[in-house]
């Protein structure tokens, strides 16, 4: 695509050369004098849009962690009461450690396996003791006190999900308000890391790339310092590079690339006159550049879509 300029400004064979502010749209030049009324409308739609789009991912935030609650309401409430024949019981443990590996408490369950006998007929083999949420114990003497309440070869009452019969309590707790608010609130947290996830991933790899080929403006950055930086093992030059947008008077934006620039030295630096946030070193991304990240976006909501397709149908 051919590049655009604002009458005065001629392209350029090197940064020396550079015109103050090469705009692609040039409907979006900004006049300072207030001659131009364009501006000023299209940034207040992009701003609009940016809000109903953060209004929509709100909603499919809680929206996508009700699916959980309601998939668990519709299966427990199906539990049937039946009989089951204890084959097996033990008791065990599970140690929780912290950060250095050191174990800082232990918990125990009683765990008893058993044929399951549904009312429809046949049997199926379960493992387990309580649910929807296990109780543990503090020591393994009060979890082996509750295993031995049932014996081997015993048959005593159990709850079961007639879909999925190996699907068994002994005791059964029902779920109620408090199981499902908690249900939610871990799915909130898991679906909101998602969608944050997923926005953030489509707002830089291809939103602003997109943004930038479409409508960006070059003008002159200049690199500010260098300064030294360490990520994990390694050491690397970073430079920081100033430049400021014709449409924010008096406010410079910055831009940190791995990279070590001549400190003083003029720089191309792109950015979007509706939105500066958005801005990268260099002059306009290639209309393909956001392809690898449309892709990226694609297959984690495909993944996602896939998880949540499994956690729905499992009984």
């Amino acid at each position: 695509m051919s590049q655009q300029y604002w009458p005065g400004n001629q392209p350029y064979a090197d940064n020396s050369q550079q015109p103050s502010y090469a705009y692609r749209d040039l409907s979006l030049y900004y006049s300072a004098n207030g001659a131009d009324y364009t501006y000023p409308a299209k940034r207040q739609q992009f701003l609009r849009l940016r809000f109903f789009i953060k209004l929509f991912l709100f909603l499919s935030i809680i929206g996508g962690a009700m699916i959980l609650p309601l998939h668990d309401t519709a299966v427990y409430s199906t539990y049937r009461q039946g009989s089951c024949t204890i084959t097996n019981k033990q008791v065990k443990e599970h140690v929780n450690k912290n950060k250095s590996g050191h174990v800082t408490s232990r918990t125990y369950y009683p765990v008893l396996s058993y044929t399951v006998h549904p009312s429809s007929g046949g049997q199926a083999s379960a493992t387990g003791f309580d649910g929807p949420r296990q109780q543990g114990y503090s020591t393994h003497s009060d979890a082996q006190e509750v295993a031995d309440r049932y014996q081997i070869g015993e048959t005593t009452d159990c709850w079961y999900n007639p879909a999925e019969p190996d699907k068994a309590f002994l005791v059964f707790y029902g779920y109620n308000r408090s199981d499902a608010i908690g249900t939610f609130l871990l799915s909130l947290i898991g679906f909101s890391a998602l969608v944050i996830s997923v926005y953030l991933l489509f707002s830089w790899s291809v939103w602003r790339l997109y943004a930038l080929w479409k409508r960006g403006v070059v003008t002159q950055g200049m690199v500010i310092r260098n300064e030294e930086r360490r990520r994990r093992s390694r050491k690397y030059i970073v430079s920081i590079i100033g430049f400021r947008a014709l449409e924010e008077q008096g406010a410079e934006r910055q831009i940190t690339v791995e990279q070590a620039l001549a400190p003083g030295s003029l720089v191309p630096v792109c950015y979007d006159p509706l939105y500066p946030r958005y801005r990268r070193y260099g002059e306009w991304p290639d209309g393909s550049a956001c392809v690898p990240g449309f892709l990226g976006v694609t297959g984690l909501l495909l993944v996602a879509s896939i998880i949540m397709l499994i956690l729905w149908l499992v009984p």
